[in-house]
């Protein structure tokens, strides 16, 4: 029985998937489009690649005073090369490659109540052609 409960354990342990590794999404230029934590956004018909890398949260949260309203900074990986954005202060957006992309948003908003785990956060990020025309 000890053998047969080994077995199984150790076969469901395998089989599982690891939510390091997320689907990537494939996405058209000049759509909006949300990444996950970790996700990777392929663009069509295109060589470009956009990987949500890492956030640093410092936006004050709901239910608390704060002098300053904050920034959420975030790393995103441009075809394994890294680049920073931010939701309040410059740079929001990053020209890389011939391509345009900017930060639109940052989810979820911070809550005094609710600290948010990594894997929780969505970012929503547009990519055009060419320069800025924001």
């Amino acid at each position: 029985m000890k053998l047969i409960l080994i077995f199984l354990l150790s076969f469901l342990i395998s089989n599982c998937k690891s939510t390091s590794n997320p689907v990537d999404i494939d996405i058209n230029l000049g759509e909006e489009f949300n990444l996950n934590y970790g996700q990777t956004a392929n663009f069509k018909d295109k060589s470009l690649s956009i990987k949500f890398e890492s956030i640093e949260d410092s936006r004050c949260p709901i239910g608390a005073v704060c002098v300053w309203e904050g920034n959420a900074r975030i790393i995103i990986g441009v075809n394994e090369v890294d680049f920073s954005l931010n939701s309040k202060i410059e740079p929001k957006e990053i020209q890389s490659l011939g391509y345009l992309i900017k930060l639109i948003s940052v989810y979820p908003y911070p809550n005094i109540d609710n600290p948010i785990k990594l894997k929780d956060y969505t970012i929503t990020l547009i990519v055009t052609e060419g320069v800025s025309s924001f």
